[in-house]
């Protein structure tokens, strides 16, 4: 059997999918992260790389089961890849109800505003979540890392570790918000 090049091509393009939203995976995050932070860094954009975190989702899944709680992973990432529609925006499923984005901006405050919307977007889908502490609709929090020049010490771990940190940040400041560096 012959398999023809637009078939590798279609079956290389499912490995980089997460199967349940429909989003980007980890594999096609690790393949895409460093040339898209080159990319931009010579095109002079600021990258911007986005870690957010679904607000109290196991007490979403707990309340409303987990049929629903794939249903709200499902939603979010339509949300997120409507909003990252440019050829170089990208939206990731990086675990359980974590996602991430890459985009670019002209400045960081474009970027922050971009981020704030895509906040908003996600309460405005108005899913039910009683167990959400600081809504009666599913929300995020949002950790955003803007780089506008390479130095030595940036790598692709340095900046989701920092991004992380400020995902947690967003968290520990009452959840729904963006915090970014």
């Amino acid at each position: 059997m012959r398999v023809d090049i637009s078939d590798k091509k279609k079956i290389e393009e499912l490995t980089r999918i997460d199967e349940l939203t429909g989003a980007y995976n980890r594999r096609a995050f690790n393949d895409l992260f460093q040339r898209r932070l080159n990319s931009a860094i010579r095109m002079k954009n600021v990258f911007c790389f986005i870690l957010l975190d679904i607000d109290n989702f196991k007490k979403y899944n707990d309340t409303y089961g987990h049929p629903n709680g794939d249903l709200v992973l499902k939603t979010v990432s339509q949300c997120l890849m409507n909003k990252l529609h440019r050829a170089d925006d990208y939206c990731f499923r990086l675990g359980g109800e974590e996602f991430g984005a890459i985009f670019e901006a002209k400045t960081k405050q474009e970027a922050l505003i971009f981020a704030e919307q895509l906040r908003y977007s996600i309460e405005n889908l108005r899913i039910d979540h009683s167990g959400n502490d600081v809504s009666d609709y599913v929300t995020a929090s949002f950790g955003m890392k803007c780089i506008s020049e390479l130095t030595s010490d940036i790598s692709q771990s340095s900046i989701y570790k920092e991004t992380d940190e400020l995902l947690y940040k967003a968290k520990e400041n009452g959840r729904n918000q963006v915090i970014s560096r």
